[in-house]
């Protein structure tokens, strides 16, 4: 199935649900139901996003649309500028922050104010993210993706934290001959589960704690045949529900929110008949476990609007069901004074244990010796 043909520039900032093609509240855009069009509205627009992604193939900055072509050599000069600067750094290249709260967290503050931030301290040619922290058999750990620059892939691992914060060192829990991340982590019937992202091999799969914590096994593939970006379980209404994102042929990894849903977490899982229900750079992609805070049912976002993770959104959902949604975003966290970087992502809890990501810079200090020698041995000819 493709995916809408609608350009992003309608569709940023808009919450959109499965109802009639008219304005919803608070000027929210409805799509129509199916998302029917006529064909030849779908193949121009098809056009225009296959136009887009070629622009960002080669420039990964590029945020416009056809029509903007005029705006590619600036895309270009980002792109050059960025090549230049991972000849002397790691990039991307993330961080997990933690901390231990008492009173009010990030969803009671709608900010990353309160008790500062603290690092997780990894080696410079490895970086940690997408971090789950999870309390079981009385004992608490991390859990997140350790990705290996060397290697340019990422497997999943832990970290115990005691009292004063980690101890003992970080150790792999899951790795895969395919790239791993975001390791939602959910309990059901007396067994720990897991949930990596593992769309490089376009699958959704389930993981038992066998020896918990350092040993999983796969029970079932969930979803096949899908490039499926986060998957995150929340059991609302005795139903589950999966909320990721899915990327169909040309479309963004980070846009389409899709449903599905099933009485048993080893499935079958059903696609809601709304599906993608909701597009939007802004809000569509799952950023970490749904919580309940005063009877209401919110989820962190992703905000990749101006950027894949940019900043971290706290939306309110206001309608979850067999025939619709619709969430409302309330607040939008971006890196600041209490959380210096360019990227956040992740926003997780578990206990008095809050966790957080973002951007981190990491240097190739051997690549900058090299070139420093080279060029000290050019000036001294």
């Amino acid at each position: 199935m493709q995916l809408a043909p609608l350009s992003r520039r309608a569709v940023q900032g808009g919450v959109l649900a499965a109802a009639s093609p008219t304005m919803g509240p608070a000027g929210h855009l409805r799509p129509l139901n199916g998302w029917a069009e006529d064909r030849s509205t779908r193949h121009s627009s098809l056009l225009h996003r296959r136009f887009v992604k070629s622009a960002e193939c080669w420039c990964p900055d590029w945020q416009g649309e056809a029509g903007d072509e005029a705006l590619i050599p600036q895309a270009f000069a980002r792109t050059a500028a960025k090549a230049v600067f991972r000849l002397f750094a790691y990039s991307p290249h993330w961080r997990v922050g933690w901390r231990f709260v008492t009173d009010r967290d990030v969803w009671d503050r709608h900010d990353l104010g309160g008790t500062p931030w603290r690092v997780l301290p990894n080696a410079p040619f490895r970086f940690f993210a997408d971090p789950f922290p999870v309390i079981w058999q009385g004992k608490t750990y991390i859990f997140f993706e350790d990705f290996d620059h060397r290697r340019d892939k990422g497997i999943i691992s832990a970290v115990a934290f005691g009292p004063q914060g980690p101890c003992g060192d970080v150790f792999s829990v899951l790795e895969e001959p395919w790239h791993l991340s975001y390791p939602f982590n959910i309990e059901h019937d007396g067994e720990l589960w897991m949930v990596p992202e593992s769309s490089a091999n376009r699958t959704v799969s389930l993981y038992r704690a066998d020896n918990f914590p350092r040993r999983w096994v796969k029970e079932a593939d969930l979803l096949t045949g899908i490039e499926a970006s986060d998957a995150t379980i929340l059991r609302h209404e005795s139903r589950f529900w999966m909320f990721v994102t899915v990327r169909e042929g040309i479309g963004s990894f980070s846009e389409a929110l899709h449903l599905f849903m099933s009485k048993e977490l080893l499935g079958p899982w059903k696609a809601h008949p709304a599906n993608p229900v909701l597009v939007d750079l802004r809000s569509a992609r799952p950023a970490g476990n749904l919580v309940v805070r005063n009877s209401r049912l919110w989820r962190p976002v992703q905000d990749c609007h101006a950027a894949y993770g940019a900043a971290l959104g706290l939306a309110e959902i206001t309608c979850l069901n067999e025939s619709g949604y619709e969430q409302v975003m309330r607040t939008v966290l971006r890196p600041g004074r209490e959380w210096p970087g360019r990227r956040l992502h992740t926003l997780n809890r578990a206990g008095n244990l809050e966790c957080i990501d973002g951007s981190a810079l990491a240097l190739r200090c051997a690549r900058i010796d090299h070139w420093m020698h080279g060029f000290s041995s050019w000036l001294h000819r």
